[in-house]
């Protein structure tokens, strides 16, 4: 994970993600967990009509040339990985985006990706609930989309009524103490490991402990 120079209280961010269960989750964690930075950044979810590898890269882009300090893009990768031309497509920006937060670009390749400098990109497969187990227990199982996840989701205490919808993740018991609050996030993040390109279709991760990072730094 990179360093983020400026505080975290200071910096506008964008955060563009492919689906409504995101902005719940994002806007009742903002509200309830006890972190100042979070609490005083401005975060501007932001749920793009287009959907493409392409559209979504462009979109983080323009936001930083225009209005963010900083953009969070948090990509589901059950679609992106069920569509081979999708996936070529994410392949080129995120090895672009690795180089970037390695500082090898090359001169031609900062004239193009440069702004990636500013970009932090959050990964799931196959989807945000892989986020929610990895509260209750360590696990790398793969999926190949909520559907076929979404039995052993029901199984987690807690879960077993889980339902996409703004009143389950926002009325009480809201989706934060659901998942066990501030302990509950402390196992995801212990739960959790890093996206790998090598294991994309074949490993289920969620890479969601990124955000809490970038407000601690």
């Amino acid at each position: 994970m990179r360093k983020i120079n400026r505080r975290s209280a200071e910096k506008s961010i964008a955060v563009i993600i492919d689906g409504k269960d995101e902005k719940w989750y994002l806007e009742t964690v903002k509200e309830h967990y006890p972190n100042v930075a979070m609490k005083k950044a401005t975060i501007k979810p932001d749920l793009p009509q287009k959907k493409s590898v392409e559209a979504l890269f462009a979109l983080a882009q323009q936001k930083l040339a225009m209005e963010s300090s900083q953009v969070i893009l948090i990509l589901d990768m059950d679609c992106i990985i069920k569509n081979s031309q999708e996936f070529e497509h994410f392949k080129v920006y995120y090895e672009k985006y690795l180089k970037s937060t390695q500082g090898t670009l090359t001169p031609r390749e900062k004239a193009k990706y440069g702004w990636m400098n500013n970009l932090a990109i959050i990964v799931n497969t196959p989807c945000l609930e892989f986020w929610y187990l990895l509260h209750f227990s360590k696990t790398h199982k793969f999926f190949p989309d909520f559907s076929a996840m979404e039995a052993t989701l029901r199984k987690q205490p807690g879960l077993e009524e889980y339902d996409k919808s703004e009143d389950y993740y926002k009325k009480s018991p809201n989706i934060y103490d659901r998942l066990g609050g501030e302990e509950g996030i402390r196992m995801a993040r212990n739960n959790a490991m890093p996206f790998s390109l090598a294991e994309a279709k074949s490993t289920g991760i969620s890479e969601m402990n990124k955000f809490f990072e970038i407000f601690e730094k």
